[in-house]
């Protein structure tokens, strides 16, 4: 997003600072921990769109081929592409610029608490309607934003990076009111002893103590338990639900709204120019 503004008000220069700090992102254990196929995707074209000696767009379709949970329609653009870079890197470098479009709002998120469900982690998210699917057409890619619904779903799962998943509870949105409530003792408990199982490979012993103990405390206040755990995702209603890229196309159809098979039935306020 900051490399975005930055090339919208045309401060080229400050897009590279702002692309290379993706990197530290993705590697940090933060709570966006992982790299990502769709951040790939935009990166790709933002590195073909605004080149840097010792740079290039190559490393970031490499992901996207690499991805074990990604479709082959994606695959199969990502691999096109690193064959065009590989086959003449100079002319793919000069020819290939991207124009960046969001496609419609992310699909509304529903959620339950399931407290005792040690395998998922305490959230069951469910989204209330379909994510378009991954499509090229005219030489563009629309890939949706499933991995974004996916990262957000298991983010208090112990398969999740088990330092990310402690300290995303730990951190909490307890609230003032509340303070260091019985709740939040409850699941401090909880999820440090079955983060530590799933980390070390302990067994299953100190996990279910955890669980046990931890959810008891948690059950003696069942409403603050439901209030307190509440997540806010209104943030999430603004987000794409799917990002479409397309070469730019030159003469007078440069500004016009891409229109294709990928997008058939996409009203004209459910798609946007990004970049």
């Amino acid at each position: 997003l900051s490399a975005v503004s930055y090339a919208n008000v045309g401060a080229k220069k400050d897009v590279f600072p702002a692309l290379n700090k993706i990197y530290n992102e993705e590697t940090a254990l933060t709570y966006n921990y992982g790299r990502d196929p769709v951040n790939s995707l935009l990166q790709a074209a933002m590195w073909d769109n605004f080149q840097m000696k010792g740079f290039s767009s190559r490393p970031f379709w490499q992901w996207i081929v690499r991805d074990k949970n990604l479709d082959q329609v994606t695959k199969n653009f990502a691999m096109e592409q690193i064959r065009k870079i590989d086959a003449n890197p100079q002319k793919y470098a000069s020819e290939t610029k991207w124009q960046i479009y969001a496609r419609e709002l992310f699909p509304p998120v529903d959620w339950r608490v399931n407290i005792v469900d040690s395998k998922h982690g305490y959230f069951e998210i469910s989204t209330l309607r379909k994510f378009p699917k991954a499509c090229t057409s005219g030489g563009g890619l629309l890939l949706p934003t499933t991995s974004w619904f996916d990262k957000l779903s298991r983010r208090h799962a112990y398969s999740y990076h088990p330092l990310v998943n402690v300290k995303s509870w730990i951190r909490a949105p307890f609230g003032l009111t509340y303070g260091i409530s019985v709740f939040a003792t409850g699941a401090a408990i909880t999820v440090g002893g079955c983060s530590a199982v799933f980390s070390a490979r302990e067994g299953a012993t100190l996990c279910g103590y955890s669980l046990k103990y931890g959810v008891s405390l948690m059950q003696t206040g069942p409403q603050l338990a439901q209030n307190t755990l509440k997540p806010d995702l209104r943030h999430w209603e603004l987000v794409p639900a799917a990002f479409y890229i397309q070469p730019v196309p030159s003469g007078p159809d440069q500004q016009s709204i891409p229109s294709n098979s990928c997008l058939e039935g996409v009203g004209p306020y459910d798609l946007y120019r990004v970049l």
